[in-house]
């Protein structure tokens, strides 16, 4: 809907509104349909600016995680003893990765459904 018929439509509502007058049924579902096409466009922009946020946010993570096993790593040929504390971080860090992947990548209905196929058990 052009931008001048969207001002054209709310400056008949608000003068029929200020006036004293109700205004018609068929201009208050004008300006509710009006409302709900620029909420619908203003979600799908929310749910891309989240998506956007969950991946930034992995990659940090997936980061932070290879940084933290880097040291890890370096730790443990220096010392053979701390080889322990190595697959314990890696363990858990691989986990909580893990999780956050599963939180932000969805995969396809034709994965899941091979996934969740009992054929395959």
């Amino acid at each position: 809907m052009p931008i001048q018929k969207v001002i054209t439509l709310v400056k008949l509502v608000y003068l029929s509104i200020r006036g004293g007058e109700k205004p018609s049924i068929e201009s208050l579902k004008a300006l509710s349909s009006l409302f709900e096409f620029y909420i619908a466009g203003a979600s799908e922009q929310l749910k891309e600016e989240a998506y956007y946020k969950k991946v930034k946010s992995f990659i940090f993570k997936l980061g932070l995680f290879l940084t933290v096993q880097i040291i890890m790593i370096v730790d443990a040929l220096d010392t053979p003893t701390s080889w322990d504390a190595f697959f314990v971080v890696l363990f858990y860090c691989s986990y909580f990765l893990r999780l956050s992947a599963n939180d932000t990548f969805t995969l396809s209905d034709r994965i899941k459904k091979l996934l969740t196929d009992n054929k395959f058990k």
